[in-house]
């Protein structure tokens, strides 16, 4: 029930960005709308390549299995998911920087076209809100590859803490034990 009524919420949050966005973007010059899909781009690139660099340096065990003949069907499945994770944002990430190349390329094609020409204001809104969507698309991956991130420190740290009580428990006990002798 919640579930739903999560998704309803964020696809209202999300119709209504879009149309704002929409609203709003025929006012936005192409040139302005250029510089920030090179941004999206540029930010878009970095995130892909830290998520390599996360499944390469942190995953390289399971890489090597997902990749590798010498080991069975289940290990490898077993490897590619903890590797999964990563691979989703990553695949986006991929698809957001395809999107906006394949717009740098189509923009010097679209100013040649009539109908292009004529309804400037509507291509730039929905350019715009274009945009908007790879936005939120980035945000996205962004949030979804970094907040495992906080999990596995917050685990970390519990094992560490729970290490040095164990650790005080154990001194305490062995003292304990020596006084008694």
């Amino acid at each position: 029930m919640f579930r739903k009524i999560r998704i309803t919420i964020y696809i209202l949050f999300l119709g209504g960005f879009l149309g704002i966005l929409f609203w709003f973007g025929s006012g936005v010059s192409i040139n302005d709308q250029k510089e920030i899909f090179s941004k999206l781009l540029n930010i878009s690139g970095i995130l892909f390549g830290i998520m390599g660099a996360w499944i390469a340096i942190i995953y390289s065990e399971s890489l090597n299995k997902v990749f590798s003949k010498d080991y069975k069907t289940e290990e490898r499945k077993e490897a590619l998911k903890e590797i999964d994770f990563l691979l989703f944002p990553m695949a986006l990430s991929a698809t957001i920087v395809v999107s906006i190349l394949l717009f740098f390329v189509a923009y010097p094609i679209f100013r040649q076209i009539n109908f292009m020409l004529k309804h400037h204001l509507l291509i730039r809104s929905f350019s715009f809100m274009g945009i908007g969507f790879l936005t939120i698309l980035q945000v996205w991956c962004f949030i979804y590859v970094f907040a495992p991130a906080e999990k596995l420190k917050r685990k970390a740290n519990k094992e560490i803490r729970q290490s040095e009580i164990d650790q005080r428990m154990k001194s305490g006990v062995q003292k304990a034990s020596k006084k008694e002798l």
